[in-house]
């Protein structure tokens, strides 16, 4: 009985996930969604996205942190693909500030661009 507990304590201990490179950068900064890998800095509407630890996102407007959708995000680094809010993307590279997507359904070039490199400024904080 004794090893079978052991065993049991050694399987879930290996079964924990660990985060992945991209996982971490998305836990550690803000993001903003730009389609088409083109960045107009006199949208009317931007938005940025919060990444939590715990699998959930939140979607906030630039400047108000007024939030405006919030769902679950997860990250499968054995096919590369991100998944947010039920919308599937396919990692195709990972810069510090930069990450490079495809849009699976509609076959798209997309990218997350950390908030911290665009020249907007947050005046409010999610909590």
């Amino acid at each position: 009985m004794k090893k079978i507990s052991i065993l049991f304590l050694f399987l879930s201990l290996s079964c924990n996930h660990h985060p992945s490179h991209l996982e971490k950068l998305l836990i550690q900064s803000n993001w903003s969604y730009i389609d088409n890998y083109k960045f107009n800095p006199n949208s009317k509407f931007t938005t940025y996205t919060l990444f939590k630890k715990d699998g959930q996102c939140i979607d906030y407007v630039f400047g108000l942190g007024e939030k405006y959708n919030s769902g679950e995000w997860n990250y499968n680094p054995k096919d590369s693909i991100l998944k947010i809010h039920d919308i599937e993307f396919k990692v195709l590279g990972v810069e510090k500030d930069t990450i490079r997507l495809n849009r699976t359904e509609r076959n798209y070039g997309a990218m997350l661009i950390n908030v911290s490199t665009l020249s907007h400024t947050i005046t409010t904080k999610p909590h």
